[in-house]
Order: structure tokens, then sequence, then C-alpha cells
């Protein structure tokens, strides 16, 4: 919450941030606090990875997909921040129909950019 609130306060009115966070654990209170932010001054990119429960407990990934969905709506809803969203094709226990579905998933919570990455 200190880094939102020095951001916003600090705020020069050209520079922007990027943040790689986990959508999930925000607060309520961030939310608000993000929302009230000059439009372009944050950008968010949330690794989503994938949405297949199998596979983010084989990858090690402790998320909480609808909690995502919900607050990626409302960060939505606010229009000032622009959100970047992840996945990544070609993990364990991830075929064509399960990454179908995450890229299903994920489109729907709509991403300003949708970054899709594949395992060599």
């Amino acid at each position: 919450m200190e880094i939102w609130s020095y951001i916003k306060k600090h705020d020069n009115g050209v520079t922007n941030f990027h943040f790689e966070i986990a959508a999930d654990l925000m607060t309520e209170e961030e939310i608000a606090l993000i929302s009230d932010m000059r439009p372009g001054l944050i950008q968010l990119e949330i690794g989503v990875q994938s949405t297949n429960e199998k596979t983010l407990e084989a990858i090690n990934r402790k998320t909480d997909i609808e909690k995502i969905a919900e607050i990626t709506e409302k960060i939505h809803h606010g229009g000032n921040i622009h959100q970047h969203l992840d996945l990544i094709a070609g993990l364990p226990y991830e075929n064509y129909e399960s990454f179908k579905r995450s890229f299903d998933q994920v489109y729907a919570m709509k991403p300003d950019q949708f970054q899709l990455g594949f395992l060599k």
C-alpha cells in the first residue's frame, strides 16, 4: 500500500510504472487507491500462466483464478490502469483443450495486452 501511495503523491505527470503483481492478493483498499490514479501512471502485469488447477499445482502457483477475474474486472471498470495478462503454453499437464480453456478465461478478463509465452 505504501508504494501505491508514494507513487500517487509524487506523480510527475510523465513517468509510468510497470508492476508484476499477484492480482489475487490485492486488497480493496489498494484497488480503490490505484483506481484514483492518473490514467497511464501504472501498468499491471499479471502472470496467470494457466487456469488449469493441475498445472498450477505442478508449477507451485498458489493462484485463485476466480479472485484474479474479480480483481481484474474491478480494475478494468476504473478505466485508468493498463492490464497486461500472461499465459504460458506447454506447461505440465497442459494440452490443447486445457490451454484453449485458459485462453478463453483470460481473454474474458479483457486485458489491454494479452501475452502468450511458449516453453522451449
